[in-house]
């Protein structure tokens, strides 16, 4: 059986969506900013700098860069995570 739904309880229900949808946007920005860390932190390794030179430079372990590498999402591509090496022909 449906209850009725208060005038108060509407706006505690209107303000959870609000809050949920919040949360939802930060989860993405989130994602966003920890894959542009690690895209950064590939550059420096790239351009000679060591893990150890990076986390010295940011006041945190060389483990805390290798969780930020290891965590971050990787970038969308066709093909990716199928198991799989690409095959040329």
């Amino acid at each position: 059986m449906a209850q009725r739904i208060s005038s108060h309880d509407r706006d505690a229900f209107g303000r959870l969506k609000e809050v949920r949808a919040e949360s939802i946007e930060h989860t993405k920005q989130a994602r966003r900013l920890a894959l542009e860390r690690r895209e950064i932190i590939l550059g420096l390794i790239e351009a000679g700098y060591s893990q150890a030179d990076i986390a010295r430079e940011l006041g945190v372990t060389r483990q805390a860069i290798q969780k930020m590498l290891s965590l971050a999402p990787l970038p969308r591509t066709p093909g990716r995570g199928t198991g799989r090496a690409a095959v040329s022909e």
